[in-house]
């Protein structure tokens, strides 16, 4: 019942969107319309990406007929997150490049810093997973993002742990322990505390 109730709860909300999209439409209020597009994607995202890939493109078209570069970057970062829900990994790469390239050119790196994150956590065991979580720190780390940096050194440090670096697992997951640990954010660290315990398991295999 619990499960049906939410799915009754989700329904509701997609139709409550697309009243409003609809109205946006209407209006002709093309800024509005790449908002309501760009929301429909992440409603979709984690139980129907293929969906959320189509409202994303419409967002991006959208957000270019508005003239709104910054829109038009964070619609690429949102297609790039819909192709790693699809299992995309190397359409979501270069994607995310792009992302990056131009939110960094409309004001926001973050954005496509935590379009790297969200790569690099989803496949830990990629060769360039360690890299991509390591840029996405020092992007964080300028910004201020201290909660999300010692996520993405967390990250980096399983990766490096894949790799079987020992030592760089270690370094980077202490440093993410100690950030999460200051911010007193307990089940995150408790997270990291337990993939310390593991990294010689997993580096001596």
């Amino acid at each position: 019942m619990h499960a049906e109730v939410c799915w009754q709860l989700v329904d509701a909300a997609a139709r409550a969107h697309l009243v409003g999209l609809d109205a946006a439409v209407r209006c002709g209020d093309v800024p509005a319309q790449a908002r309501m597009s760009t929301s429909g994607g992440l409603m979709m995202l984690d139980t129907a990406p293929e969906s959320a890939e189509e409202w994303f493109a419409r967002a991006l078209a959208l957000f270019a007929q508005a003239g709104d570069p910054l829109g038009a970057a964070r619609a690429k970062y949102y297609t790039a997150l819909a192709h790693v829900a699809l299992g995309r990994d190397e359409q979501a790469a270069e994607l995310l490049e792009k992302a990056r390239e131009a939110c960094a050119a409309a004001g926001d790196s973050r954005a496509a810093a935590l379009g790297l994150l969200e790569l690099a956590g989803r496949r830990e065991n990629h060769p360039r997973a360690f890299h991509q979580a390591m840029d996405a720190v020092r992007v964080l780390d300028a910004r201020g993002d201290r909660f999300n940096a010692a996520i993405a050194r967390a990250v980096a440090g399983r990766a490096a742990s894949a790799l079987k670096d020992r030592g760089v697992a270690q370094t980077e997951l202490t440093a993410a322990h100690a950030t999460l640990v200051g911010l007193g954010v307990v089940r995150e660290a408790a997270d990291v505390a337990a993939d310390l315990k593991q990294v010689p398991h997993r580096t001596l295999r």
